[in-house]
């Protein structure tokens, strides 16, 4: 799995790196944008709020298969 924000990714991540499940940064919207890979984890924000957590958090969405993984 690679982690990397959409545009990083889409503009200097090749098709080497690309086939690879992506993990995908890409702020304030509900879907990443199309940067090549197989899209498999959004974080949608840097600035989540967890109970008993003081410091912002990212939150994430993930596809059914990734979810329950450890």
């Amino acid at each position: 799995m690679v982690y990397t924000g959409g545009f990083f990714g889409r503009d200097n991540l090749d098709s080497r790196v690309k086939q690879y499940p992506g993990w995908i940064a890409h702020y304030g919207v509900n879907t990443p944008m199309e940067t090549g890979f197989n899209v498999v984890g959004h974080q949608y924000t840097e600035t989540g709020k967890v109970n008993s957590v003081n410091e912002n958090v990212g939150k994430e969405t993930w596809k059914k298969l990734f979810r329950n993984l450890k």
